[in-house]
């Protein structure tokens, strides 16, 4: 172009106007970092650029470096980085032929042209301040060193001597076409590389340093040579590794230089992505430093709004704004800047910027971006990134999208002013766009998180998120991986009390299903390791949480409450191999089923499962008995179940258990529903006896069967009898006596017209129970008081139940004789 032109001996010469001449005042550089960069003008350049610096120094160990820098600063101690020193090496040794011819450029007086280093004599340059050059290259630079100072110092004392000493001493002088470039350096490190201390030389790099930096940034404004972007990134480099002082203001006037450079329309000096990266890495790290990190990447924010606004006419800005490609380092870099200021403005537009441009984005990005949507609690926002973010990644980086929605799930419960932020409608809806993934792209362990993150919202905002914390226990159940891992203790714990609220049999049987079985517990070590059926049965580890046998009871319980005596029997079949068979528990587990059994009619199966409890040696309880003969009255079985009544009484079973309570029980049910009122009456006496205290079960047995049969004497010795055992009575008890005692003033049991009916009968001078009929009264409305009362500090829950109990006791013999004088 018009500006440069190629010599004929393979160099580039510059042939312009002055670049620019670098502002050195402190104040105006940084009101240049402040101010838009608006004004451009075209130019062109004609070196070209090289390979991406960003990977130089990722190979090269750069965060090694820094890391080494700050320890020297803290311990004294040097420590280098040789994988650096090696990779620059190994470029040297490319270049180190071309190295002296470019060195030695003269200057063409004719043309009035200033040479201009190429790339590989600029290069070599830097990488001198590195600290990476052979002993050739010292050999050739202290060579060098040493003609510049004597002709310093001759052109000085050239100016005291007379015409005729100059002209004596005029052969001297070096022709023009040797003198390559004025150099500067002090005395104490001439003496240096003179002795050929190298190290020592290096070792000085407050006063060296600056030396060079600043001669490469002279000879780049007064035109003797052109820096390239990468060659200014990796002075950049050397500054950010070197322990100059004020390293931070040497590393902004090289960048504001950079920015100059562009303004002026040269456009291969201008700050790339790397530039950004570093600078910005550099600075956020000290905390008098953030604010600039964050001003420079706003800086490199504007090439992307400038590009949003661009117009067709400004071609120099198009060139410049079109030629900055963000980089996924600098996005990274730019995007933990904006997270840590809570700028989320800038954020998204940072975002965007990259998803336009279909720049590589890291997890670490989206992470920051959900923390900043966390932060503000702007849950819609969240959930559209996570959802792109998985239907982009989901099928190539599977553990990239697991970090990313763990960040996800971790949402805060309070917001920035303390508040409690409602979470359940969030959550439904990640656990909505998980169950459309594939079984594979979701990990175990974010079912995991979701599972106790879902229980404390169910805690802590509504009892309808029970059924969230189902969705993920079913999740984690149906996983891939649950066929290679043991099962947590906390996913049993949590999905056991899910499936209880839920009133899930199915859940509760697949969670214990699940769990690796920890077979005969009670047996050695040794029959343990003997036995090799259990360990082929073993898909998991050594050791699985053991179910407490209370655990078993609890939710077999709950699936005979649902109707369910399958799945309790699954359960029951679970910790059959878990339990010891010795001990009681197990024997009480095969009850439970039976009753669930019995309860539903199905005498096969309850006979079936005492069946199995005497082929196993198990301890039976009174009540294994006592449900099969229940399972008889719900089949209208009344004489089978009396003879094993019969049985048990005469030790004809060959089992020393005697009738309880509960066998007689049975047995009154079975004759009730066959209508046998006076079998009732007899199985009654029989239990008491055999000094077996009757129950409110058993008492309400016998008084029905007095009131079918009419026999008011029977009832009303049924009632003394239950109130000198201290038997417990209710509200519903006393209505019943009532109604067979009284029932002309009870009526249907309403105690409310009862009591009018009291009142009324106090009243009557002709009547003779005036004083009982007051005091029934009285007693009643204490019992209805009572009633109604709450617990409190003072009187416990017990403590009301025990006062109602003994007012209805007390309020029920007031009845008795009332009624026993009426009749009179």
């Amino acid at each position: 172009d018009d500006d440069h032109n190629e010599g004929g001996d393979g160099n580039v010469y510059h042939t312009g106007g002055n670049i620019g001449m670098f502002d050195t005042n402190k104040e105006q550089k940084k009101g240049k970092l402040e101010d838009d960069t608006n004004m451009f003008s075209r130019g062109e350049s004609s070196s070209s650029s090289s390979s991406s610096l960003m990977d130089l120094l990722n190979d090269s160990g750069f965060n090694d470096v820094l890391l080494n820098q700050e320890r020297e600063q803290e311990t004294g101690h040097s420590y280098k980085n040789s994988s650096l020193t090696d990779e620059l090496d190994e470029y040297h040794n490319d270049i180190d032929n071309d190295s002296s011819n470019n060195r030695n450029m003269s200057i063409n007086n004719e043309r009035n042209e200033v040479p201009v280093y190429g790339i590989e004599e600029s290069l070599l340059r830097v990488k001198s301040l590195l600290a990476a050059m052979h002993v050739e290259d010292w050999e050739q630079f202290r060579q060098f060193q040493y003609e510049q100072q004597n002709k310093k110092e001759y052109e000085e004392y050239d100016g005291e001597v007379s015409a005729t000493t100059e002209s004596s001493t005029e052969e001297a002088i070096p022709d023009g076409d040797d003198i390559t470039e004025e150099a500067f350096i002090d005395d104490e490190t001439l003496y240096l590389i003179e002795e050929g201390d190298e190290e020592e030389f290096l070792s000085q790099p407050s006063s060296t340093s600056k030396m060079l930096i600043d001669e490469l940034l002279l000879g780049t404004k007064l035109n003797r040579w052109q820096l390239s972007t990468d060659e200014f990134n990796l002075l950049l480099f050397y500054v950010a590794t070197s322990n100059v002082h004020d390293k931070a203001e040497h590393l902004l006037n090289i960048y504001l230089y950079m920015k100059e450079l562009e303004s002026s329309g040269v456009r291969t000096s201008s700050p790339n992505s790397d530039t950004y990266t570093m600078l910005m890495t550099l600075l956020e790290k000290s905390e008098n430093t953030t604010a600039v990190a964050a001003e420079l990447a706003t800086k490199m924010l504007e090439y992307y709004e400038r590009k949003q606004l661009l117009s067709g006419d400004d071609e120099g800005e198009k060139n410049i704004t079109h030629d900055f490609q963000l980089k996924e380092e600098s996005l990274n870099t730019a995007m933990r800047i904006f997270t840590k200021r809570i700028d989320l403005e800038k954020a998204e537009c940072l975002l965007q910027w990259a998803l336009n441009d279909e720049v590589s984005i890291r997890p670490s990005t989206y992470k920051s971006m959900l923390q900043l949507y966390k932060t503000e609690n702007h849950q819609e926002k969240a959930l559209v990134l996570l959802e792109r973010y998985i239907k982009e990644n989901g099928d190539t980086n599977i553990n990239r999208v697991n970090s990313v929605l763990l960040s996800a799930i971790n949402w805060p419960r309070n917001n920035r002013e303390g508040k409690k932020i409602a979470t359940a409608s969030y959550f439904e809806s990640v656990i909505d766009m998980l169950d459309k993934c594939d079984n594979s792209q979701v990990s175990f362990r974010v079912w995991k998180k979701l599972l106790s993150t879902t229980v404390k919202v169910a805690k802590f905002e509504s009892f309808e998120s029970w059924a969230l914390v189902h969705r993920c226990c079913r999740a984690l159940l149906n996983h891939n991986e649950m066929s290679e891992i043991r099962m947590d203790a906390t996913i049993l714990k949590i999905g056991l009390q899910v499936a209880e609220l839920t009133k899930d049999p199915k859940l509760a049987v697949d969670l214990i299903c699940a769990v690796g079985i920890n077979k005969n517990s009670h047996e050695s070590d040794n029959e343990l390791n003997q036995s090799q059926d259990y360990e082929n049965s073993m898909p998991y580890q050594s050791s699985f949480p053991n179910i407490p046998p209370s655990t078993y009871a609890e939710m077999i319980k709950m699936c005979i409450e649902c109707g369910c005596n399958n799945s309790a029997d699954e359960i029951l079949r679970h910790g059959m191999k878990c339990i010891d068979p010795n001990s009681n528990m197990l024997g009480n587990l095969y009850s439970l089923v039976m009753n669930g059994y019995a309860q539903s009619g199905d005498l096969q199966n309850t006979e079936k499962m005492l069946n199995e409890m005497n082929d196993n040696d198990l301890v039976k309880s009174e009540q294994a008995y006592a449900t099969l003969m229940h399972a008889y009255g719900m089949n209208n079985m009344q004489d089978e179940a009396l003879a094993l009544l019969h049985s048990m009484q005469n030790g004809s079973l060959g089992d020393p258990m005697k009738p309880g309570i509960s066998s007689f029980t049975a047995c009154i049910f079975a004759a009730m529903r066959n209508n046998d009122w006076e079998q009732v009456l007899s199985i009654n006496n029989s239990m008491i006896e055999s000094d077996i205290q009757p129950t409110s079960t058993t008492f309400q047995s016998v008084l029905m069967a007095h009131m079918r049969l009419g026999n008011t004497e029977g009832s009303i010795e049924a009632m003394e009898t239950a109130i000198s055992s201290n038997l417990p009575i209710d509200k519903n008890m006393f209505r019943l006596c009532s109604k067979n005692l009284l029932p002309k003033y009870c009526g249907d049991g309403n105690l409310d017209l009862m009591r009018k009916e009291m009142r009324k009968l106090a009243t009557d001078d002709t009547s003779k129970v005036v004083e009982k009929a007051m005091d029934l009264n009285i007693t009643l409305r204490e019992c209805l008081r009572e009633e109604g009362r709450q617990p409190s500090n003072v009187r416990s829950e017990v403590m009301i139940q025990k006062e109602k109990e003994r007012l209805w006791r007390h309020a029920l013999r007031q009845a008795i004789q009332l009624s026993k004088n009426l009749s009179y």
